[in-house]
């Protein structure tokens, strides 16, 4: 019966004459001529050695019922890497809900949400947001999810404001283009004014508007009379 596992390091020692000629066997495979069996161990007990006792290093043993035939390492990473998939391929993933926290794939099952983001996978869905309105334009609401980050646009819902001569939104606060009802100079609803349509008012040498009761003087306006050497108006 084959057993794959992790390599338990507290057995490194015991373990490393075995594992020693698994890669001799191995070299002298792939490169006949090369190194003697005596100088390539020495180079493996010097420097392999403390490398394979790294923190980060994993070595997965394949045993069976006797002896060690096999086994392979690799460096742990975020991100995976070819040797993580193998690993997983021979052994199955090792999910942590959604994730496997070997080779980083994702399967949509067993997601842990937290309103719409999985914070195991990132996965989003269509419920559970946080909306924040960041305004809107002529047409259209615009909303953030502060969780998950999606943008939605949606119709603005207008309501009348009292004393006022456009329409806001209830939802986000866009401000419809105003539609005065003038009188004159004058909007009969909400009180503002245009510097047009004055009803001038003659006042002796000056006017004044009847509807908002803005003045004005004009030259033509003043009624001379000479006193002594000086003109005055009035």
């Amino acid at each position: 019966m084959i057993k794959i596992g992790f390599m338990d390091k507290s057995r490194a020692q015991e373990l490393m004459p075995e594992l020693f000629e698994l890669l001799y066997a191995n070299m002298n495979e792939i490169d006949p001529a090369g190194e003697d069996h005596d100088s390539f161990k020495e180079e493996w007990l010097t420097e392999l050695i403390p490398a394979v006792m790294k923190p980060a290093r994993r070595i997965v043993l394949i045993e069976d019922e006797e002896k060690l035939i096999g086994y392979f390492q690799y460096s742990c990473s975020s991100e995976g890497g070819p040797a993580m998939n193998l690993l997983c391929k021979m052994l199955g993933h090792s999910w942590d809900h959604c994730k496997c926290v070997r080779c980083g794939e994702i399967r949509d099952e067993d997601h842990e949400w937290f309103g719409c983001r999985c914070i195991n996978c990132g996965k989003t869905r269509d419920e559970g947001h946080i909306w924040n309105y960041t305004g809107g334009n002529t047409k259209l609401c615009v909303r953030k999810c502060s969780r998950c980050g999606s943008v939605e646009s949606r119709p603005h819902h207008m309501v009348d404001v009292p004393g006022k001569c456009f329409q806001e939104c209830a939802v986000c606060g866009y401000k419809s283009t105003p539609r005065h009802s003038w009188n004159g100079c004058t909007c009969t609803v909400c009180g503002e004014k245009r510097d047009e349509q004055h009803d001038w008012v003659r006042n002796g040498c000056t006017e004044r508007c009847s509807i908002c009761g803005k003045t004005r003087t004009d030259e033509s306006l003043h009624e001379w009379v000479l006193d002594g050497c000086i003109e005055r108006c009035s």
